[in-house]
């Protein structure tokens, strides 16, 4: 993995995936719009990894994006969150970044478990899989959810069904770089892989949860410090916007 594209790359899980990449020396092709309700946040996550070379930032809709920008990209992340009311439009998304993106290329595609209830997750992914098979690979990824710097709201509600952000782009580099190809893996939390009662019902998720396993995956960030984590950020934040303030 060499070269990658990662779409919402100014969003919450974005930039921390740019982020990762990067520091594993990975050339990152970011792709997202302008959000004026997000201007300063996006402003600053551009600072914090736009001085990295191997950075490239196009502030595009993916149909606008070049055609020779897309040239030897070999892993695909896409994370723009999808609603299931935005199905159709994910769809002709899907079909742009199909025609795009060579047939060698693995897709990474994640699944907001938060966002969508198990009869719904049914449901996308029998409608996105036609248009993973355009490709050698896909990788679908069910996450959690997240939380982390950049997505501090509602920390009351991190409970142990919460992961923090890192942990979660650990693991789709991880799905990523794994040789098994074409599956659904479910990136589970610190609190439920180390329940080992939770691997003895069969359903769904316990069997995703096997394939993080496999990949090497493995949640680090406890409750207790991820939530520290993201207090200090919110500090730290809320004293920048403080200074911009007093300089207007």
């Amino acid at each position: 993995m060499k070269k990658v594209c990662v779409t919402g790359a100014l969003g919450f899980a974005g930039f921390h995936l740019c982020n990762e990449l990067l520091e594993q020396g990975i050339e990152v092709i970011g792709i997202d719009e302008h959000d004026e309700k997000r201007a300063l946040e996006q402003e600053e996550m551009e600072l914090r990894i736009g001085r990295n070379a191997l950075f490239h930032l196009f502030k595009t809709a993916i149909e606008d994006l070049e055609k020779d920008k897309w040239k030897d990209i070999d892993v695909c992340f896409h994370m723009t969150p999808l609603e299931s009311t935005a199905l159709e439009e994910e769809k002709r998304i899907l079909n742009l970044l199909m025609n795009n993106l060579s047939h060698r290329c693995t897709f990474i595609y994640p699944i907001y478990t938060a966002i969508n209830d198990q009869p719904k997750l049914f449901d996308i992914e029998a409608e996105i899989k036609p248009y993973m098979r355009l490709i050698s690979a896909y990788q679908i990824v069910e996450l959690p959810n997240l939380y982390g710097p950049w997505h501090c709201e509602g920390l009351l509600d991190v409970d142990e069904s919460s992961l923090y952000i890192k942990d979660a782009v650990k693991g789709l580099v991880l799905a990523a770089k794994s040789t098994k190809k074409n599956e659904v893996i479910y990136l589970p939390t610190y609190y439920e892989l180390n329940q080992k009662a939770f691997y003895q019902t069969e359903n769904r998720r316990s069997a995703g949860i096997e394939k993080s396993e496999e990949i090497g995956y493995m949640p680090e960030v406890e409750i207790e410090a991820g939530v520290a984590k993201c207090k200090e950020h919110m500090k730290q934040w809320q004293k920048q916007l403080d200074l911009l303030k007093g300089s207007d």
